[in-house]
């Protein structure tokens, strides 16, 4: 049986290789428009300045350019680093940050386990909702991403 890019036959059933080697492609952000405190993100009530992290477990991916002054950022951002299918279906961290010049704001954090091996192969845009946590300072995002053959 013949497989296609990144999985392998067996006992003659097509399987997503483990050690298939890919990227992850941020395409964009919503953000909040206040942080949970309900205070703007930015002094004089500016917006904010988000980028977004990319983690396998504590390995960096990438981190994206951040966009300036906006609550909805386009990236289209693809990680440097690329990640093996099993990694990635083992655990994928987004974080979203506003950049600023003392120190950056957590926006939120979330993690993906056990992803589907199906979201790998077909590439299809996936959507994270990463809920507000005003008990962690987390306000939360919307975020759009694909995973992308190296």
């Amino acid at each position: 049986m013949a497989c296609g890019t990144g999985q392998l036959c067996e006992r003659g059933s097509c399987i997503i290789d483990g050690a298939s080697r890919w990227k992850i492609r941020v395409l964009d952000a919503l953000v909040p428009t206040t942080k949970t405190s309900g205070e703007a993100w930015d002094g004089f009530g500016g917006a904010p300045d988000p980028a977004v992290i990319v983690r396998s477990g504590t390995r960096m991916l990438g981190f994206t350019p951040e966009a300036g002054d906006v609550f909805e950022a386009t990236f289209n951002y693809t990680t440097p680093n690329d990640v093996t299918a099993e990694e990635l279906m083992t655990d994928l961290v987004f974080e979203v940050v506003d950049v600023d010049a003392a120190a950056n704001d957590t926006a939120g954090a979330c993690r993906y386990s056990n992803l589907d091996p199906q979201v790998i192969l077909g590439g299809a845009t996936q959507t994270l909702e990463c809920p507000r946590d005003a008990s962690a300072s987390r306000a939360g995002f919307s975020l759009r991403w694909q995973v992308t053959r190296r």
